[in-house]
């Protein structure tokens, strides 16, 4: 069937078509196929589309996918989409993909969203991240992050930021954080927080903290460790917000 005849198929016959059919298609006839009629195809039928037939789609096509076809797209065929791709995904879309697929994205397909394509992610996918596309994660994108997405970071998730990255945070994510988030902090990750930052941490926050930097600077040598070198005023400052907040008279 050429693409010509395609046009004649209505929706609701592209709805029909199964997986074996939609596989069958050739890369043009599928890039042919009109929005409604992409539109109908069932998830059977979209999974089984290859990289080849997915690739000529482009951003344009992409951006028509009804949000539980995205949810349906295998984490190679989401694997395959380039930048420009992946940068046309609507935040409704978004809200569609699932842990697998984000992680298949990689580090250079996440580099990609933008950060209001990021804040639409649920919270499963975010706490789904890998270590590498975590610390991969420019300071714009982490400071874009809701309070309950980076409440739902893992320890091992918190412990791949960067110094750059716990300074970017905004105060309301430094205290989204549960204690075992914070205490998972390393030294040069808690010698990053400034000033600010360390003023608004919560009780339980500045307590582990403090207990962190000081096993951190137990476990080595003052005088030939850089991280315990940098560990130094920082544990100094959570201690003395920390014996500050033990002072302050109840009112």
């Amino acid at each position: 069937m050429t693409p010509l005849a395609l046009n004649l198929v209505s929706s609701g016959q592209f709805a029909l078509l199964s997986g074996t059919q939609a596989g069958a298609m050739t890369p043009m006839k599928v890039a042919a196929l009109e929005s409604d009629d992409l539109r109908a195809l069932g998830s059977a039928a979209l999974r089984e589309l290859s990289t080849a037939q997915i690739g000529p789609l482009g951003s344009v096509r992409m951006a028509q996918l009804r949000d539980g076809q995205v949810a349906a797209l295998t984490t190679v065929q989401i694997a395959s989409l380039d930048s420009t791709d992946l940068s046309a995904l609507s935040s409704n879309q978004m809200v569609a993909l699932t842990t697998a697929q984000l992680r298949a994205l990689g580090t250079s397909g996440l580099a990609a969203l933008g950060a209001e394509q990021l804040v639409a992610l649920t919270t499963q996918p975010v706490a789904g991240l890998n270590s590498a596309q975590v610390s991969s994660l420019d300071s714009a994108d982490l400071a874009a992050l809701t309070d309950a997405q980076t409440a739902a970071l893992g320890t091992g998730q918190v412990r791949a930021l960067g110094a750059s990255q716990i300074a970017s945070l905004a105060t309301s994510d430094l205290n989204s954080l549960v204690t075992a988030q914070f205490a998972a902090l390393n030294a040069l990750q808690l010698a990053s927080l400034t000033s600010m930052q360390m003023a608004h941490l919560e009780s339980q926050d500045l307590r582990a903290g403090a207990t962190a930097g000081t096993q951190a600077a137990a476990g080595g040598s003052a005088q030939t460790s850089p991280a315990v070198m940098a560990i130094a005023g920082p544990v100094g400052t959570l201690r003395g917000l920390l014996e500050d907040e033990r002072q302050t008279p109840l009112i």
